[in-house]
């Protein structure tokens, strides 16, 4: 097997990897103020609202069909528990969903090197998908797309390590968020 001609310690991939974060995080450190926008507002915010204001709940009949566009409701208990937490501003809930995203680019570096044995390889995965425009855009957008990719990413993650009841967990989340999760 040929030795790769660079190498990454462990180390210096966790200090890429906050770098990297840090870096998107000043980058979008303004959008966490913006106020809702788009779907954001009218297809999840309403309903997280509703849902914080009427009871947390997973069952279909926690907030209107309208507010929820049909949706199974785990992000709009999520977000909801943290709205209540916290508080319902923009800041909050933007913030959250940059936590999903870091989370997300941590889990594509990790399935990239559960699938390549190479920490480079992996590195270069977790900077081209981080550094993505539709993933720039959605970091802090309240919507459920870096929600599911999260659950979706660790599910398959869990699953090559043979890990069967987290990738169970995950991939059950990923239903309860979208139906075609």
């Amino acid at each position: 097997m040929l030795k790769p001609a660079i190498e990454i310690s462990p180390k210096q991939a966790a200090g890429f990897m906050v770098l990297a974060w840090v870096a998107v995080i000043a980058y979008k450190f303004n959008d966490l103020f913006l106020p809702y926008y788009w779907d954001e507002m009218a297809g999840y915010m309403s309903g997280i609202l509703y849902m914080a204001d009427h009871g947390l709940s997973l069952l279909p009949s926690a907030v209107p069909p309208q507010m929820s566009y049909g949706h199974p409701l785990l992000l709009h208990v999520c977000m909801a528990a943290v709205l209540k937490l916290f508080g319902a501003q923009p800041f909050v809930m933007h913030s959250v969903t940059m936590l999903f995203t870091l989370l997300l680019s941590a889990g594509t570096y990790l399935l990239a090197f559960q699938v390549s044995r190479n920490r480079l390889t992996a590195m270069l995965a977790f900077l081209i998908f981080i550094s993505q425009p539709v993933v720039l855009a959605q970091s802090t957008q309240v919507l459920l797309e870096m929600f599911l990719c999260m659950q979706t990413v660790f599910a398959i993650l869990f699953y090559l390590r043979k890990q069967y009841w987290p990738a169970i967990l995950f991939c059950t989340a990923g239903i309860l968020t979208k139906e075609t999760g």
